[in-house]
C-alpha cells in the first residue's frame, strides 16, 4: 500500500537533501509514491521507504487501526500546534491515515508496572514505549521488549550510544538538563556556569538545586562516575557537595522552576531544558544556559513484546527515525534530532552536546549514583520540600 504524502510536502533541496517546505515547483498534490522522497538519496533511504511501505500494508491488512504509545506527557500528543511531540504524532497520522495514535499516560506509574498490569488484566493497550533508558532497560530485563531494527537506525548519528546493542531500543530525540536562570535578575554573562563558581559564597542560597533522589541528579552523577571510570575526567565529589550545600534543595520538580521565574531564586540546577523553554515561551523571565552540569535527557523508543498491534507498532517506531520525523522533532519540539542529515534545533545551538553512557551500562551507573548521591548532600536533603 503506497504512503500518503503529508500536506507539508517533502521536496528535494538544491543540496539533494529533504526539507519540509512549500518551495516553488513542489506539487501540492504529489503522487502517492512521493510521500517519502528517495530521489538523490542512497540505498538506505530506499530501505527506509520499503520498510515503511511493508509495515503500513501489513498493519492495514491486519485491521490495525490504532497504535498505543506510552508517554510521560500524553496531553502533548493532542497539541500539534504546540512545541512538543504532538507535531510528530500529527505528521505520522497524516502520512498513515488509516492508523490513529493513542497516547497512554505513564506519568504516575513506572512503565514496567504499567505493562505488567496490562498483562495481568488480559487487556493490552501499549504497543510502543517512549521513555528513558532505565525504564526501557527494566523492560528488557523482563523480556518485554521486541526485537526490531528500524531501517533508519543506520542513520543515527552516534551508533555506539544512540542504539541498544540488542536491537530493541533507539534514541529518537536528545534533550538536556542543567542550569536555568532568571533573565530579569541576571545577564547570561553573569551566570555562574561551573561547579567552582556555584560553590562561591556570593551564590549561597540564591539557587534551587534538585535533591539527591531526583532522576536528573542521579543521571548527572552517573555520567560523572562513568567518565571517571573511562579515564576521561575525575569526578570532583567535594566540588559537587559544595554546590549542593550552597543551594536551596528541593524535591518538588513542579515548583522549583517557578521559584526562579518569580524571582525568589536566581538560578535552578539540574532541571530539564524543555521546562525552561516552555515557561519562557509563556512569557516567564527564564532561559537555559550551557554549563558544567549540562547533561543529556533523551527520549528512546522500543516496540513492546506481544504488542496488540505489532505492525503498526513497528511502523511508528520506524517512522521516528525517518528524515521527515526528525525534521519535525528539530523544528517542532525542544529536543535535538538524532539522525544524520537533519539540522539541529536552533533553540539548542548554543548547548555543548554532552557525552552519554551506553544503553547497556546506564542502569549500572544509575544504581551507583543513587547510592552515592545522599552522601553528597547536606543532612535532610532527601526530605526537603
Amino acid at each position: 500500500m503506497p504512503l500518503r504524502a503529508p500536506s507539508r510536502l517533502l521536496c528535494l533541496t538544491a543540496a539533494g537533501g529533504l526539507a519540509l517546505s512549500l518551495l516553488a515547483g513542489c506539487s501540492s498534490t504529489p503522487e502517492p509514491e512521493a510521500a517519502v522522497s528517495v530521489a538523490g538519496l542512497d540505498a538506505e533511504r530506499a530501505a527506509v521507504r520499503d520498510q515503511l511501505d511493508e509495515l503500513y500494508a501489513a498493519a492495514v491488512g491486519d485491521g490495525e487501526t490504532t497504535v498505543g504509545v506510552t508517554t510521560l506527557n500524553a496531553a502533548a500528543f493532542d497539541q500539534p500546534d504546540a512545541k512538543g511531540f504532538g507535531t510528530v504524532v500529527a505528521l505520522f497520522e497524516e502520512t498513515f491515515p488509516e492508523i490513529d495514535v493513542v497516547a497512554i499516560d505513564v506519568s504516575s506509574t513506572p512503565l514496567a508496572e504499567k505493562i505488567a498490569a496490562e498483562e495481568r488484566s488480559g487487556s493490552r493497550a501499549s504497543d510502543v514505549a517512549l521513555s528513558s533508558i532505565p525504564e526501557l532497560y527494566q523492560l528488557q530485563q523482563d523480556d518485554r521488549l521486541a526485537d526490531f531494527i528500524p531501517a533508519g537506525a543506520d542513520d543515527l548519528s552516534d551508533q555506539e550510544n544512540f542504539r541498544d546493542p540488542e536491537g530493541q531500543a533507539y534514541e529518537v530525540s536528545q534533550g538536556y538538563t542543567g542550569l536555568t536562570f532568571n533573565t530579569s535578575e541576571l545577564s547570561a554573562e553573569s551566570v555562574p556556569t561551573t561547579l567552582e563558581e556555584l560553590a562561591e559564597p556570593e551564590w549561597k542560597g540564591r539557587f534551587r538545586v534538585l535533591g539527591p533522589g531526583q532522576s536528573q541528579v542521579q543521571g548527572a552523577i552517573a555520567l560523572a562516575l562513568y567518565l571517571e571510570d573511562e579515564g576521561v575526567e575525575e569526578f570532583d565529589r567535594d566540588a559537587f557537595a559544595a554546590v549542593a550545600a550552597n543551594g536551596a534543595v528541593t524535591n518538588n520538580q513542579s515548583t522549583y522552576a517557578g521559584g526562579v521565574a518569580s524571582g525568589e531564586y536566581d538560578l535552578s540546577l539540574f532541571g530539564p531544558a524543555v521546562l525552561s523553554f516552555t515557561l519562557k515561551a509563556q512569557g516567564q523571565p527564564l532561559d537555559f544556559i550551557d554549563s558544567d552540569v549540562t547533561r543529556a535527557n533523551s527520549v528512546w523508543t522500543s516496540v513492546l513484546e506481544n504488542a496488540p498491534h505489532p505492525s503498526a507498532a513497528r511502523l511508528f517506531a520506524a517512522f521516528l527515525l525517518t528524515q521527515v520525523a526528525q525534521e519535525a522533532i528539530s523544528s517542532g519540539t525542544y529536543f535535538n534530532p538524532t539522525v544524520n542529515g537533519v539540522p539541529e534545533n536552533p533553540l539548542l545551538s548554543g548547548i555543548t552536546k554532552p557525552q552519554q553512557i551506553p544503553f547497556d551500562k546506564v542502569v549500572e551507573y544509575t544504581d551507583r549514583a543513587a547510592e552515592l548521591a545522599p552522601s553528597l548532600y547536606p543532612d535532610g536533603a532527601q526530605n526537603a520540600g
